[in-house]
This record gives C-alpha cells, structure tokens and sequence, in this order.
C-alpha cells in the first residue's frame, strides 16, 4: 500500500520553525549574507552575542555581523500568524490526546491496529479497517488533506489581506510624510529668500552710504589739490623772480609782498572735518557690530540646526521632601510621607516637583521621560526663577510649561487645558523638544512621533527639566 499523502501543515509548520530553538519563529530576522532565518532572541544567543562582529551563520557557517547583516523578516512573520491562526482554529477542547512531535490534538483512526496522529505528522503506518475498506481509509485522508488545503488557502488569503492593508496604509502615511516634507522644504526656500533679499538690501543700502562718504571724501580731495596748485604756482613764480631781478633788495621785497597781497585771500586752509571723520568711524563700529553679529549667527545656526539629547540629571536640592530619587538621578517616586531633608532654598516644600540639574538657554534639546502606568504625573520646563516655597500655580504665568495627565485627561499647565486631538490611549514615553533660539517647547509621543503640544513660552530665558508627580507616581528618565 502507498505511503500516507504528506500532509501541507506540516510542510507549513517546518517552514516557520527555527533552526535552532526548534519552535515557530518568533520575531524572525534575516541573515542577508546567506536568506537563512532564526528567530530574533535565537540569534542574538547564538555562539558570542550580538555584539560581536563576526558570527558564523548556524545553518550554513557564513560569517556575517549582527550590527549590519540582520534585517527583519515581516513577511515571514506574516505566515507564522498564519499558522498560529490555523493551529487555533484546528484544535478542540475535547481532544485531550496531542501528537508528542508537533503538541496537536490527535485524530483516531479504527483498524485492526489504531493509529493515534494530528494533522501534521498524518499517519505513521498504513492501517486496515474493520469498518470499512482501504479505499474508503484512502478517501477519508485524500478529503481531510483537500479540506487542511482549503483552510490553509483562506489563512493565506487573510494573510494577504492584511499584508494589502499593512501596504495601503503604508502608502498613506508615505504620502503624509511626503506632504509635509514638500511643505517644510517650501517654507524653507521662502525664509532662505526672504533672508536672502533682507541681506542684499542691507548690503546695498551700506555699501551706498559708503560710495556717498568715497564721493565726497574725493571732491575735497580735488578741491584741496586745486588750491595747493594755485599756491605752488605762486610760489614758483616769486622764487624765479627773486632769481631773475636785478632790482635792490627793498624794491624787491616791496614787490614780493605786493604779489601776495594780489592773489585772492583765504581765510581757512583747506582741511577734512570731523563730521566726515564721524562717518568713517561709524562704518568701522558698524563692521564690528557685523562681524560679531554674524559669528552669533553661525554660531546659532550650527548648534541650532543639530537636535541634541540631553543627559538629564534629576537634583536633589529642588526635590520636595515626599520624594525618593534613586542613586542612578534618573528616577523619581512618590513615597506615603515627606522625609527629614535640609530646607535649602532650591527645594519645594509644598508641591510634589524636582528640577533636572541641567540648564538651557540656547540650541535644540530633548530628553524622554517612562510615563507608563502612572495616574497622575506632568513634565515640561520650569525658569530658574520659578518659585520653590508654598502653593503657586502650575502655569506659564508662574514660568511653568508642562504636558501630563491629570483628573483623567492629558493636559497642558494649568488651569487645566484638555489637549486637542489626543488620542485615546495611554502614552509610554514622552519627548520633551526645546528650541532655545526661539523659546519653543514641544512635546511627542516618543513612540509614534506624533506632536502633542506645542507652545512658545521662554524666549531668552534659562530653562531647566521640570518633572511633577502624583500619587504613588514613578518617572524615570530614558538611557
């Protein structure tokens, strides 16, 4: 008698199984050197870890780095579900018996020898009937193969579905990046323009103002060599009479001084005045301002265009005495009663508040704050000013800007203002973005990139890490 059919669920399973753990893959990653898969955590266990360059591949000993040459494997992640979702809907709360290889509920087949086998494995040995023929035995696997075929085609094709969704909402939110790229680029050729056209301005209307002071400086000069001219002219005459003359030495000076007194009298000798000078100082003041004006500027622009990650670091001097920070200063939490504390004049006494050790007044900065799980709790900025004794409100009145979620809702400062189009969901991590050059605050879901607030409220001002806590709150600061 022929050999049992295959069966496709098998072939299915021993494709999603992992090399090395022998189970479905979980989180599948892709050795690009070789196209063999293994599961994420398996790899990464694999010979030295992922930190060392240089690993072999377990199937076929390629060597490869875990750094560079994993990617992941979506699409095989995809048929794994696939399977699951199969294997879900194959088993019976009423089979107690499972297939020892692949843990299946089991099916029983009656013969002179009963075969015990799931829809993997299939049966192990051909078996005869009491109750009926080897033919009807062989129509009764061919119509459970047909059957695991179909079920396995409309898995797929669910798979396919949602792989067609994951696409089409790919696509979208590709289109979406690609809007607001579009957008900021546009807005950026503007502002180059416009910054362009102001310069140009300002350099033409300078350097004519320059021209004018050249002009002028040019015609006095002119008039001044006109007059030294007619005075060397007078000169050279009398020296070549006094030369030429015969006459006695009286009637000669007599002369002498009467050609003097002939020629037009000037009162003033010609000279440059101070207002000119004035202006020729002015410009030279002016380029100093322009050179250190344009140094900031640089400066500015370098540091503003590079956002940096702050390494915060919470201060014990400013904690409220009712929180614990921990020996790392990354983590805060509200205990049930205040702790016996220096009152130093950096450190609330009324609110449950700690400041980061860290000041800002100029650049792009953030830092990432866990969120998750808490009740109640709010982070944001604070100016160094801000008031540490007694109760004051949390508002940008009292140099406060903070997002957090409070009475239910997420808000921003106080009075409490519900954000707008917060979704509903509890956040894990929240961004903190500043840009000191324009005393921007902005706060994002860390994990999605989604903008959540955004607001101007410290232009020019020392800021630093504001972090508030509520009952039995925990924050801790992300590595």
């Amino acid at each position: 008698m022929a050999a049992a059919a295959r069966s496709p669920l098998r072939d299915l399973y021993e494709e999603v199984t992992c090399p090395i753990c022998l189970e479905c893959f979980k989180e599948p990653v892709t050795i690009t050197i070789c196209g063999h898969n293994f599961c994420r955590a398996c790899l990464s266990c694999y010979g030295q870890g992922p930190e060392i360059s240089g690993t072999s591949c377990p199937h076929c000993r390629k060597t490869f780095d875990h750094r560079q040459n994993i990617i992941p494997n979506r699409l095989l992640a995809n048929v794994v579900e696939i399977a699951e979702k199969f294997r879900r809907a194959e088993e019976s709360p009423a089979e107690a018996n499972l297939c020892e290889k692949y843990h299946r509920p089991v099916k029983v087949i009656c013969g002179q020898q009963t075969v015990l086998h799931c829809a993997i494995c299939g049966p192990t040995k051909p078996t005869k009937s009491n109750h009926g023929s080897p033919t009807m035995q062989k129509t009764n696997d061919t119509t459970t193969e047909h059957t695991d075929r179909n079920t396995l085609v409309e898995m797929l094709k669910e798979g396919k579905q949602n792989v067609l969704a994951q696409q089409s909402d790919k696509k979208k939110k590709s289109k979406d990046l690609l809007r607001q790229i579009k957008a900021e680029r546009a807005e950026a050729t503007s502002l180059f323009k416009d910054l362009h056209h102001f310069l140009e301005e300002q350099e033409k209307q300078f350097l004519a103002q320059m021209v004018e002071v050249e002009e002028e400086i040019t015609r006095k000069r002119d008039s001044f060599m006109s007059f030294f001219s007619q005075e060397l002219s007078l000169y050279e005459t009398i020296i070549q009479k006094i030369q030429t003359s015969q006459q006695p030495n009286n009637a000669l000076f007599k002369e002498i001084l009467k050609s003097f007194q002939s020629e037009e009298k000037i009162t003033d000798r010609p000279s440059f005045q101070p207002a000119l000078k004035w202006r020729i100082w002015d410009f030279c003041d002016i380029n100093h301002t322009l050179k250190e004006i344009t140094k900031r500027f640089k400066d500015t622009w370098l540091s503003g265009l590079q956002l940096q990650k702050a390494n915060i670091t919470l201060d014990p001097d400013t904690a409220h005495p009712q929180l614990t920070l921990f020996l790392d200063g990354k983590t805060v939490e509200l205990g049930e009663r205040c702790q016996e504390l220096p009152n130093n004049p950096a450190r609330f006494d009324f609110l449950s508040v700690v400041l980061g050790r860290e000041e800002f007044k100029g650049g792009r900065h953030f830092w990432e704050v866990n969120v998750e799980s808490q009740k109640e709790w709010a982070v944001g900025i604070s100016l160094k000013s801000v008031k540490r004794k007694d109760s004051f409100s949390l508002n940008t009145a009292e140099g406060i800007s903070m997002l957090g979620r409070w009475r239910g809702d997420y808000r921003f400062s106080l009075p409490p203002n519900p954000l707008p189009h917060i979704p509903d969901k509890k956040f894990k991590k929240i961004r903190v973005c500043l840009n000191c050059a324009v005393g921007k605050i902005s706060f994002f879901d860390a994990e999605t990139g989604i903008l959540l607030y955004s607001t101007t409220s410290f232009p020019g001002e020392v800021v630093l890490p504001f972090f508030w806590l509520g009952s039995y709150a925990q924050l801790s600061l992300c590595q």
